[in-house]
């Protein structure tokens, strides 16, 4: 009886080493997982010549990528000043389109075992502001006596600054 589990020892220890010694390639599927993203928001200034949003995923299969803006499917129009990379989620556009790419994106990863999304991107895009043209009543008030002004001031980026005037 000592010798036959003796002899199963040695038949498990010879099994076990020659099946380490195998190169057997071992592969899971994974869901993907975002890896980097371009954290938002983002500030388009004047003098940027260009601008990059990333998205990197791991998974296997290998992840495909899709984008949205403002919540709707987005289907980047033909230009070739908007580059796309096709290993990855990153997209990069010239700034004579930064105005109409303005808005809030998310990039979605895939594949057959799920999907991962980052958070909300948002590209914003600083116009000088402009006030309305106002036509405005004179007032007349006595030297003195306290008088209001309201200001209605146009969006802007923050930290906005307003100064008063006189002519």
């Amino acid at each position: 009886m000592r010798w036959a589990g003796g002899q199963l020892l040695v038949l498990l220890w010879a099994f076990t080493s020659r099946a380490s010694s195998l190169n057997i390639p071992f592969e899971v599927e994974q869901p993907p997982t975002i890896t980097n993203h371009t954290a938002g928001p983002i500030i388009a200034l004047p003098f940027d010549s260009t601008l990059t949003i990333r998205c990197d995923a791991k998974g296997n299969p290998p992840p495909e990528y899709r984008w949205t803006k403002d919540g709707q499917e987005l289907n980047l129009p033909n230009i070739p000043t908007i580059k796309t990379d096709n290993r990855n989620g990153t997209f990069m556009f010239h700034k004579k389109h930064f105005t109409q790419l303005r808005g809030k994106y998310r990039c979605f990863a895939f594949n057959k075992l799920g999907t991962a999304m980052t958070e909300e991107i948002e590209i914003i895009v600083p116009t000088p502001p402009k006030f309305p043209k106002e036509i405005l009543d004179t007032i007349v008030v006595k030297e003195g006596q306290p008088i209001t002004l309201h200001c209605n001031p146009p969006e802007g980026v923050p930290p906005r600054q307003i100064y008063w005037m006189t002519v």
